[in-house]
């Protein structure tokens, strides 16, 4: 293939333009994914201003992956009949409207269903999308590019949750919601810089779904090991509320989960540099690296000072930078990228069925226990 260029830079896998495909992917999920790692802060603003419990108030978690679960169903047919670049418009409208709306809600229900099921079915819309165009221009760097683009959610993270917080004190949580549909528009102008790889098109003349792959017994084992592992990655999301519960401080909170994402952010490139010449042990490392996330995860409550929480926050951030990006080149080779619309509609059900049951289950034990851990240091920092 006689080789082409944009703005100067080949489009060849791995070469020139993919460096820039990694960094606006690696923004744009910080405007998608990263509001999952940023919804905890709404949940003490909504059990002050409408009374309610811990649990009622997580359920944006819970709706948010309804709306991706339902795009997961859909967005092969809408891949196919719309094509990656008018998918990635569509979802950028979709969720800016989605957030502005919230601005009208008057009770929490409205709220949480604009938010969660309409705001997480257009995100979901766009990282499905970007995720495909992505995995098109690597080849060799696979293990480093999937590593790196996840820098997103950490920055949506530390980004947001600061933020966030900033406005509620200073306006409202419905204000925050409108600045943050002016954000989200931002995807618009990077949805037209996130072309397809020339060698490695989006086939959409093909059937949207591969129903070999739904029966393959690899794909099958695989999504279980990752419906378990993120399960228990989804008790993050509760760390903002679990610590304002626990008697610390909305800003210290908010600094604890930003050395958490810095943490991660520092170590990604690192490990994914690292990691990518250890490709051919994914499964090894993935495995590896379960046990470490379930580990530092469940420190957490045994903290009882300041200090050991961000120590904690640290060791959680390094743990979440080793999984980096290896389940999606897991998923690449076991399903090949013909069938990447398939595979990835798979990979997000199975993230978001853990996501609505994780909080949940996390809420339940927060109510029969968090509540009496550390109570001789419930002080504000």
């Amino acid at each position: 293939m006689k080789e082409r260029t944009r703005f100067g830079l080949s489009v060849l896998p791995d070469e020139g333009y993919f460096f820039i495909v990694l960094i606006f992917v690696s923004v744009a999920w910080s405007f998608t994914i990263g509001l999952i790692r940023g919804y905890g802060v709404f949940i003490s603003a909504w059990m002050g201003d409408f009374g309610v419990s811990m649990k009622s108030a997580q359920y944006i978690f819970t709706f948010s992956t309804i709306g991706s679960c339902l795009n997961s169903f859909v967005a092969p047919v809408i891949l196919k009949n719309f094509g990656t670049r008018r998918m990635m418009l569509m979802a950028s409208v979709g969720l800016s409207v989605s957030q502005a709306a919230v601005a009208l809600t008057t009770n929490l229900l409205q709220a949480q269903i604009l938010l969660g099921i309409v705001g997480g079915f257009f995100f979901n819309n766009f990282v499905y999308t970007s995720n495909i165009v992505f995995q098109g221009w690597m080849n060799e760097k696979r293990v480093f590019g999937n590593g790196i683009v996840y820098c997103g959610v950490p920055l949506g993270g530390f980004i947001l949750n600061p933020l966030w917080t900033h406005l509620f004190e200073n306006y409202s949580w419905k204000s925050t919601c409108l600045i943050q549909a002016g954000i989200s528009l931002n995807l618009l102008w990077i949805s037209l810089l996130l072309i397809e790889c020339p060698s490695c098109p989006v086939n959409t003349e093909k059937a949207p779904i591969s129903w070999s792959l739904l029966k393959s017994p690899a794909v099958i084992l695989f999504a279980v090991a990752q419906l378990l592992f993120w399960a228990c990655y989804s008790s993050v999301t509760l760390m903002y509320p679990y610590l304002t519960e626990n008697g610390y401080s909305y800003t210290f909170a908010s600094e604890v989960l930003a050395i958490q994402s810095i943490s991660e952010i520092v170590f990604r490139p690192i490990l994914s540099y690292a990691l990518n010449a250890k490709s051919g042990l994914k499964f090894e490392l993935m495995s590896f690296a379960t046990v470490l996330t379930a580990l530092c995860l469940g420190l957490t409550p045994l903290a009882s000072s300041s200090s050991g929480l961000i120590s904690i926050a640290i060791a959680q951030g390094f743990s979440f930078a080793f999984v980096g990006g290896l389940p999606t080149c897991i998923i690449v080779d076991l399903a090949g990228y013909d069938r990447l619309p398939t595979a990835f509609m798979i990979y997000a059900f199975v993230i978001d069925s853990s996501f609505s049951i994780g909080p949940l289950f996390y809420s339940y034990l927060q109510e029969l226990f968090f509540s009496q851990v550390n109570s001789s240091c419930r002080k504000k920092y």
